[in-house]
């Protein structure tokens, strides 16, 4: 059976982190603020968040999640982004690329496609 990307994407940014596992306490998280809107936190888009929450993979690395909700789509998404009120998200490569050729200092870390838009 073929495995969903996305919990590897998951996986890989806990990775990137580069955090250990060891006992914490909550002063030593580190906060993580992840913007989404609203569609794809109700799509199948949520799923590895979701699962990474519930199954305590998050706080296991040292990690305080908390999603940041976005009104709007894709461009209010980057502007989070810009503003300092998000640390990561969840959005189109072509926004991306739109906020990037405006000035925007954003970057990929992961794609889950082959062929993104």
């Amino acid at each position: 059976m073929k495995k969903p990307f996305g919990v590897f994407a998951v996986a890989a940014n806990l990775g990137f982190f580069g955090l250990q596992a060891r006992a914490q306490t909550p002063a030593d998280f580190l906060d993580i603020r992840y913007g989404e809107t609203a569609s794809p936190l109700q799509s199948v888009f949520a799923l590895p968040i979701l699962v990474a929450e519930r199954e305590k993979f998050f706080a296991r690395r040292g990690l305080h999640f908390s999603i940041v909700p976005v009104q709007g789509g894709g461009e209010a998404t980057v502007d989070v982004l810009a503003e300092g009120r998000a640390d990561i998200s969840h959005v189109a490569t072509n926004f991306l690329i739109s906020t990037a050729l405006k000035g925007s200092d954003a970057v990929a870390v992961a794609a889950e496609f082959n062929n993104p838009i």
